[in-house]
């Protein structure tokens, strides 16, 4: 048969009882603990993947708070240049109408004094006429020639009106 040498079989059982010692001591352990890191990372990993699509979702929905607001304030904008287009039409207007206004109150102004004038001018031109006219009659010459009443109303006129009935 076979011969086992006792120092062979003393090594092959320290062999086996080291590697139960150091399964005992060091390997379970420190499988343990790998498993406990693994679990650890994997936790860790599996919340930053959490933060991250919380953190996106976030993100998405500020960006579309901020394009609502960037709507919003440009609607606002159209909104108050709108009302500044019809504030300035609905003072242009006013404008206009109290131009027209003035001036339809200035051309009848107008028309009343040129009236007036006309008034006048004609009044002082039949006094002239008058004074010219009694002048010619006092001079006692009835047929009267044109060239007379010229003469008398130049003189009329050159004293200013003097003379009037």
């Amino acid at each position: 048969m076979i011969d086992i040498d006792l120092t062979f079989l003393a090594t092959v059982v320290n062999f086996l009882l080291l590697t139960g010692l150091l399964t005992l001591i060091l390997y379970r352990p420190v499988k343990k603990l790998l498993a406990e890191r693994a679990d650890r990372i994997n936790n860790d990993m599996a919340k930053a993947r959490e933060d991250r699509a919380r953190a996106q979702g976030l993100v998405a929905e500020y960006e579309e708070k901020l394009a609502q607001l960037q709507k919003e304030m440009h609607d606002r904008i159209e909104e108050a240049t709108l009302r500044g287009e019809a504030a300035k039409e609905e003072i242009l207007q006013k404008a206009r109408d109290e131009a027209r206004r003035i001036l339809e109150s200035a051309s009848l102004e107008a028309d009343r004094i040129r009236r007036e004038a006309w008034i006048k001018l004609r009044d002082d031109l039949v006094d002239l006429t008058m004074a010219a006219c009694a002048k010619v009659a006092a001079s006692g010459n009835i047929a009267v020639s044109e060239e007379e009443v010229r003469r008398a109303l130049g003189e009329v006129v050159d004293a200013g009106g003097a003379g009037r009935c």
